[in-house]
């Protein structure tokens, strides 16, 4: 199913959804548990996987539980050796030094998405509309940045990330500066504020969520429609891993990739 080639005075949104997860120690100290994590419960209950699934299926799900993992984390190394970055920070919600209690509240821990899963849905859209890079990306949750620069890689020349963590922020400018020496061309700009407060710009391209609270999700994803409406335009929704019901909020199913749905937005031809 395709969305009909955009005009010359039209320009495409794209929202790229995260997902949020439990708090984990920070990065310097957790990570052999993140390697461990995903065989926490066939180390406590064994004997029920066993009987479930049986030896050969047990082994079969341990395995990909243990590589994924080891993969999404050789995926990272490689990327930021590439740049001369460090996207690859994991921080629990507590040291992520919010300066709003409310929203400290709200917070999850930051484990950034590996650009092993981003990077084919972004590349699938740019080839299904190649007018989506005429717009602004915006990435709400952007972290240390490495969406914005997987983006800045696929041709968005106009990036903007979203981020409440003063921590996060300086790291992320100092990643996106030290890319932008070898990659010059890009315009970034990294915004410390609550995502909900963050005016939609009409010429926005890509809203990529990372992990919020559901109060927040329903709070940007309200006014996103609402944008479309006041300022017409194609617009494209992409989810990892969340259980938001875009359907019920007028974006409509386009394709999946990789673990990644890629939604059309309300008005969308």
């Amino acid at each position: 199913m395709g969305a009909s080639p955009i005009g010359a005075t039209q320009t495409a949104t794209v929202a790229l959804v995260g997902f949020s997860d439990p708090d984990v120690p920070k990065k310097a100290s957790s990570s052999a548990v993140e390697l461990l994590r995903p065989l926490r419960p066939y180390l406590v209950h064994p004997l029920r996987y066993l009987s479930r699934h049986g030896a050969w299926g047990s082994l079969q799900r341990v395995r990909g539980s243990v590589l994924a993992p080891v993969i999404d984390a050789s995926a990272d190394l490689v990327f930021d050796f590439k740049h001369g970055t460090d996207t690859s920070t994991i921080a629990s919600a507590n040291d992520l030094d919010y300066r709003d209690e409310p929203n400290h509240v709200n917070a999850s821990r930051y484990r950034p998405i590996s650009p092993r899963w981003v990077t084919p849905a972004l590349e699938y859209l740019r080839v299904h509309d190649a007018a989506a890079l005429n717009g602004w990306f915006v990435d709400f949750g952007c972290g240390a940045g490495p969406v914005m620069i997987i983006a800045a890689e696929l041709g968005w020349k106009q990036v903007t990330g979203v981020e409440l963590s003063p921590s996060l922020v300086r790291l992320c400018r100092q990643n996106l500066s030290q890319y932008s020496k070898q990659h010059p061309g890009v315009h970034f700009e990294v915004v410390e504020q609550d995502a909900v407060a963050l005016p939609i710009r009409a010429d926005a391209q890509v809203f990529f969520f990372e992990p919020f609270a559901p109060s927040i999700y329903e709070i940007v994803l309200e006014r996103i429609p609402s944008s479309l409406r006041s300022s017409p335009r194609s617009a494209y929704l992409l989810d990892v891993g969340s259980r938001v019901d875009f359907q019920s909020r007028g974006f409509r199913p386009l394709a999946y990739s990789r673990g990644t749905r890629i939604f059309v937005g309300p008005g969308t031809a």
